[in-house]
């Protein structure tokens, strides 16, 4: 896009775990392009609003509702791209986002690139920040959701909801200690023999 000269400059935001790898050493700050992750690229992300009565589902991801709302309640004229970074830095707990390419793009404000329409009725709802027992890892979220239904369940749905929860629950567990494993074989190993066992399985 940037060799056909598609666009002059542009924003990327990206949410989701270990968001941040689709970034770091991979966007190069000479395309003017900048972009935000919700997370360090070895870092897990967070959803939230999960806790909500008689539904199962999280409604959003902590860093997602954090831009909704940044975006919500500043006016677009004259916000700048790096202080919305900043408040995010602040609001998003679970995870730390992460700028990079061309980050000189930050100074500019966010107008330029949504438009310059301002949401003032929005502005009535405020700020409410999800609580910590809200929040459930993105890679959890499947088993949160099968655990919810069963919670919510009647007496004739729990054989059948259980099908589908036990399962995970397993599969959660064993993904739980194989993580722990390879964490510890890493551990063991210096540089050059994990460069060399990459290049072993590529």
């Amino acid at each position: 896009m940037h060799g056909h000269q598609l666009y002059g400059k542009l924003t990327f935001y990206l949410t989701t775990r270990n968001s941040g790898s689709m970034f770091e050493n991979i966007l190069s700050p000479n395309i003017n392009v900048y972009g935000v992750s919700s997370a360090k690229p070895d870092e897990p992300t967070w959803e939230s609003f999960c806790d909500k009565p008689d539904f199962p589902l999280c409604l959003s991801d902590e860093f997602a509702y954090a831009w909704f709302k940044d975006t919500e309640h500043h006016d677009p004229t004259k916000e700048t791209l790096e202080t919305q970074y900043e408040d995010l830095v602040k609001k998003v707990e679970g995870s730390a986002p992460q700028q990079y390419g061309a980050k000189d793009i930050a100074n500019e404000v966010i107008g330029e690139f949504k438009g310059d329409s301002k949401s003032g009725q929005a502005s009535i709802l405020g700020w409410t920040k999800p609580q910590v027992t809200e929040l459930v890892s993105i890679r959890g979220s499947p088993l949160h959701y099968w655990g919810r239904r069963l919670e919510m369940a009647k007496d004739n749905e729990v054989i059948k909801l259980n099908l589908n929860y036990q399962p995970l629950l397993k599969e959660d567990d064993s993904m739980t200690e194989q993580l722990e494993m390879l964490s510890m074989n890493f551990a063991e190993l210096d540089s050059v023999q994990m460069l060399t066992m990459f290049c072993q399985n590529v």
